[in-house]
């Protein structure tokens, strides 16, 4: 018998697909899967489906879009499948710069490009949970260190039609700088070709663009390094940013080499979006009391009890919370240089007093800055008028500070462009990035790097690499 010929169009996202027969008159069938692996999972489940009802072999065309030549699958009624005809062996370009046409995409605005700096070994996959401090921290010949290196300048550019950080082409093996991981594919249409037909096809470029972040994410950063997560306008989801990149960093660096710290005001949802909880007293104010009561002399097994290690190898550091204690400068100064004797990177949440010394502190002296904005007009505007602020506090002014676009209830996409343009125009902001919508941010939910779907597990791997080039960038001088 005739084998059955349907043709599957995956869409740009990967998460949806469309599969019609070629030859009868049965209706298109739109197909879903909550990433890519889930997708085709669908694609050959309806397949089989398909053989089995027809009684004859199913002959798949696959096309995932321009970056991915068709590939021809046929599935007998028992569900073996073999390979017809594939051109995935050999990688072919996109003609276009990003998610949309480049007629379509903006001539001024940044990008989200993964620059990669270089080769770096990969961490011990388990490390001791705290490691031995580097110096010790007196009061009296330490100092307030600003950031002592900043991010290279760039003329990257921001497409308003990516929906996650970092897809754009540009991230492509042929232009990322250093060593590019490659091999086989394991995700996607690939991944799942490679697993059920035992073939070796070569990863797509998102997938090679996702290991050469992995591979940046794990290289060495300076001394007390500093990501700060600021907005003055509360609701913007800090916090959850907070956490996921932390917990990514972590992921990809290895358990105790990531700290979150609460820095944000009392009342806040920093302890109740961690999954395990921190110890009451044991905080951010408690720790600062130590370090005063041992004149510095703080060991690791004294700060284990302060830190509190989460599943994906993180440690998150609470707040106090009472409204009569408050950080300020040097306080928030003097638990970053303790902390960093212990922990590579540090990843502070904040809050929404751009008076307090704690948010000043954090503004004025960590190497990276983050702003979340939500796509909504009355966001963009008090961003637009902090960031003015945030040039002035800073002592390279905007270098290192980046704008993450978030995706939520509410946004209004239609005037993203305009909306961008605004946030951006004349202020200097070099670096805006894209997270896509992730609905355990929006539920209030704990968050781990295992409880977050894979877009946004990959846009916070790609975030991280630009977080870890940034901070390894020469100084702008």
């Amino acid at each position: 018998m005739t084998a059955t010929p349907i043709r599957v169009a995956i869409d740009s996202s990967g998460l949806h697909a469309t599969a019609q027969v070629l030859d009868g008159p049965q209706p298109s069938v739109d197909l879903r899967g909550a990433d890519n692996d889930a997708l085709m999972t669908a694609v050959f489940e309806h397949a089989n489906a398909q053989a089995r009802a027809t009684g004859t072999t199913v002959t798949l065309e696959i096309d995932a879009g321009p970056e991915t030549a068709p590939v021809r699958v046929e599935v007998d009624p028992d569900q073996s499948v073999r390979t017809v005809a594939t051109g995935l062996s050999e990688h072919r370009e996109p003609a276009t710069t990003g998610m949309g046409t480049a007629a379509t995409r903006p001539a001024s605005r940044p990008s989200s490009v993964v620059r990669v700096p270089g080769d770096a070994p990969p961490p011990d996959p388990e490390p001791p949970p705290h490691e031995a401090p580097r110096r010790r921290f007196d009061s009296e010949d330490s100092d307030r260190r600003p950031a002592t290196r900043q991010p290279r300048p760039t003329s990257e550019r921001y497409s308003p039609h990516h929906d996650t950080i970092g897809t754009a082409p540009q991230a492509s093996a042929a232009s990322l700088r250093g060593v590019v991981p490659t091999g086989p594919a394991r995700r996607g249409m690939r991944g799942r070709l490679n697993a059920a037909l035992g073939l070796k096809l070569t990863a797509s470029v998102d997938e090679q663009g996702v290991r050469a972040a992995e591979s940046t994410i794990s290289g060495p950063v300076p001394d007390r390094a500093v990501v700060s997560v600021i907005n003055v306008k509360g609701g913007v989801g800090k916090t959850p940013l907070s956490l996921a990149l932390a917990s990514q960093m972590a992921t990809h660096r290895g358990p105790g080499t990531v700290a979150a710290v609460d820095l944000g005001e009392s009342n806040n949802s920093f302890a109740d979006r961690i999954v395990t909880p921190g110890h009451p007293n044991y905080d951010t104010v408690g720790l600062l009391d130590l370090h005063e009561n041992t004149g510095g002399a703080i060991t690791s097994a004294m700060l284990s009890r302060y830190l509190t290690r989460q599943p994906s190898g993180e440690d998150v550091l609470i707040g106090r919370d009472d409204v009569g204690f408050d950080l300020g400068f040097d306080d928030s100064d003097a638990l970053a240089t303790l902390l960093s004797q212990f922990r590579d990177l540090l990843v502070v949440d904040t809050g929404n007093g751009e008076n307090a010394g704690r948010w000043q502190w954090a503004v004025a002296t960590a190497q990276v800055v983050l702003i979340p904005v939500p796509l909504r007009a009355d966001v963009v505007a008090v961003a637009r008028r902090m960031i003015g602020r945030i040039a002035a506090r800073r002592p390279h002014g905007l270098a290192g500070v980046m704008v993450i676009i978030t995706d939520g209830p509410g946004d209004t996409p239609d005037i993203e462009a305009d909306q961008i343009e605004q946030l951006t125009r004349g202020d200097g902001i070099e670096v805006v990035l894209r997270m896509p919508y992730e609905p355990v941010f929006a539920s209030g939910q704990p968050i781990t790097s295992a409880s977050l779907a894979l877009p946004t597990r990959d846009a916070l791997t790609r975030l991280g690499a630009h977080v870890i080039t940034a901070l390894t960038g020469p100084r702008t001088t």
